[in-house]
Order: C-alpha cells, then sequence, then structure tokens
C-alpha cells in the first residue's frame, strides 16, 4: 500500500514539475466597465499560431 502511494506521489511530483503554472502568457488588453459579472473569465484564441487558453479571475490573475 505504502508502494502505491509513493508511486503517485512520485506521479504528481513529476507532472508538476514537467507542467508549471507560471506560463508564458501573452500580452493581452481587457477592458472591464464597473465588473458586472465578478467571476472567473474564459479566454481561448483559436488559427494558427499561437493558440492561447487561459482562465483569469476578476482580479485578472491567472487561475489556470
Amino acid at each position: 500500500m505504502n508502494f502505491i502511494k509513493n508511486r503517485t506521489l512520485i506521479f504528481f511530483l513529476l507532472a508538476s514539475a514537467m507542467f508549471p503554472r507560471d506560463m508564458n502568457y501573452l500580452d493581452v488588453e481587457i477592458i472591464v466597465n464597473n465588473d458586472p459579472y465578478p467571476a472567473n473569465m474564459f479566454i481561448h484564441t483559436i488559427g494558427s499560431q499561437p493558440r492561447y487558453m487561459a482562465i483569469i479571475d476578476s482580479l485578472i490573475n491567472p487561475s489556470w
């Protein structure tokens, strides 16, 4: 049982090292008028490069 827990812990540690949260976000301009809907915002672009996807909170901090 300890082996499975250790193996799972090692997996998540390696996964978090491979996919850090501190990504290089693009410079975007966001204009908010009186914040009518204070909730997380989903931003997604499609097309050629660069593709971009993020979730930002109402204070414009990346939450994912």
